[in-house]
């Protein structure tokens, strides 16, 4: 009976164990076509790839550069060339232009010039234009920009300019210069005085624009050698510039 029993239990584990290694064997052959499967896929991965469109590169963006650092548009005055006469004043429009904040410090004016006065002169708009204040500004900012000596003048301008005049040859002195100040009509006066002392002078009208090109001339005569000063000067008294010439006799 024991023996009977015993083969009994041989023959099903033998039976157990070939059992176990067909499905091991089936296993294992349904796992074999992963592989392919992934190489295909890698394939095809690979095909799709190549034959994609290339992507357009971006077109690149305009780059607009802006001047660092301007004015509001209403702070400066650009102005138009024009010739002008003593009739005539310079025209103007309105423009931007960076950089002219300094022309209107205190410090460019004469030590002379009240502090009223330069206030007046810093509030004063600017235009790409403008230079240096020749010396000191009147009550309401107006100040010179261009003082220059000629005995000749045409467009405005002084020609054949400088300091030494003779009787005779010369017909007379040119005092050119700009004026700078609000848009509003005003006066200036030139001086003109032999050895120190003043003998002679005249009113010159500013229009009331914001610059202005203008001139007095003094008649040259024999009686007039020596040395002379011309000077401008505002409706307050302010010196806004001089020049100093000699006129030679016959």
């Amino acid at each position: 009976m024991r023996r009977t029993t015993s083969l009994t239990f041989n023959t099903a584990l033998t039976a157990l164990l070939v059992s176990s290694l067909y499905w091991a064997s089936a296993c294992s052959d349904a796992q074999e076509p992963a592989p392919r499967a992934a190489a295909e896929a890698v394939q095809t991965s690979s095909t799709e790839t190549s034959e994609r469109a290339p992507t357009p590169e971006p077109i690149s963006e305009l780059t607009v550069e802006t001047s660092a650092g301007s004015a509001p548009a209403d702070t400066f005055v650009d102005e138009q060339p024009v010739l002008a006469n003593t009739l005539t004043p310079t025209a103007t429009t309105r423009g931007s232009t960076p950089g002219l904040i300094g022309l209107r410090d205190a410090a460019m004016l004469s030590a002379e010039t009240p502090d009223l006065n330069a206030a007046a002169f810093a509030a004063l708009p600017l235009s790409k234009r403008d230079k240096p204040a020749i010396a000191g500004a009147g009550a309401t900012g107006i100040h010179l920009d261009e003082l220059e000596l000629g005995k000749g003048w045409e467009s405005s301008r002084c020609q054949d300019t400088g300091t030494r005049f003779v009787a005779g040859t010369d017909e007379r002195v040119n005092l050119c210069f700009r004026v700078v100040h609000p848009r509003e009509a005003e006066t200036v006066t030139v001086e003109w005085a032999f050895n120190g002392k003043v003998r002679q002078q005249i009113e010159v009208s500013v229009r009331p624009t914001h610059s202005y090109l203008t001139r007095a001339w003094l008649p040259i005569r024999p009686g007039r050698a020596g040395h002379w000063t011309a000077t401008v000067k505002s409706q307050d008294g302010t010196i806004l510039g001089e020049r100093e010439f000699d006129i030679a006799g016959e």
